[in-house]
């Protein structure tokens, strides 16, 4: 699957889904958001609607490109994005005026790898927590309503590297979700860099049926990360 799914923990009911990427590096924009149900409890004295739309996308660099994915996501009604191969170094959040968007990232090397979440102004003030583990793989935790969610941006090695970065990375992803509480969602966006493939053979409970083409082992790890740990892969 050359996107990562999103992957919800049981009991969601279907709730969580991602949005397909293009293909790595291309930095054509995602096709669009996914909407699912807003969380319980919400009445803050602003309707912020009843849907809230979810998306990811391997940019391939955001240099120069931070107006173009904020106007992709205003245009497409996309509320929280996760962002891949920002190729940005630092850990910091910068605000996106005039639109009142802010975008958290993490990177280590110019040029190099880097992920990040954009959130609109909507779901800003219900950001509690921001951890960054690695320039592949950090997180945001929100609390909306009486709704916990964990969303995840991450970005996995291509299948041409070595074998002790993929593991190291599949390691790391599996940390921060054991850290998860299964009382609270958790939604993983991002380029696994692997085909899931068309088949469900074995992986009934967890392949949402959105893949194509034919399975190889980056996919095949993706599939049992995901059986492990209970969770579904929707989209891709």
């Amino acid at each position: 699957m050359q996107g990562c799914a999103t992957l919800p923990r049981p009991g969601c009911s279907g709730k969580y889904a991602r949005v397909a990427r293009p293909s790595p590096g291309s930095g054509a924009p995602p096709k669009g958001g996914v909407n699912y149900p807003r969380f319980h409890g919400m009445g803050r004295g602003k309707d912020k609607g009843s849907r809230m739309q979810f998306g990811t996308w391997n940019i391939g660099s955001l240099t120069g490109r931070l107006v173009e994915v904020v106007e992709v996501m205003r245009r497409r009604r996309i509320n929280i994005l996760c962002l891949q191969e920002t190729k940005w170094v630092g850990n910091k959040a910068r605000e996106i005026a005039p639109w009142g968007y802010k975008l958290w990232y993490s990177g280590k090397t110019r040029g190099r790898n880097g992920v990040g979440i954009l959130i609109d102004r909507e779901y800003i003030d219900d950001v509690v927590d921001v951890s960054r583990k690695s320039d592949r793989i950090m997180s945001i935790k929100l609390v909306i309503g009486d709704e916990v969610v964990t969303i995840v941006s991450a970005y996995a090695p291509q299948v041409g590297l070595d074998a002790s970065t993929r593991q190291e990375f599949w390691e790391d992803l599996e940390e921060v979700v054991q850290r998860v509480p299964r009382s609270e969602k958790l939604i993983i966006g991002g380029d696994l860099n692997g085909h899931v493939g068309s088949s469900r053979d074995g992986f009934e409970s967890i392949h949402g049926g959105f893949g194509y083409g034919e399975q190889n082992e980056a996919g095949n790890a993706i599939l049992d990360f995901a059986l492990a740990y209970d969770l579904g892969i929707m989209n891709t």
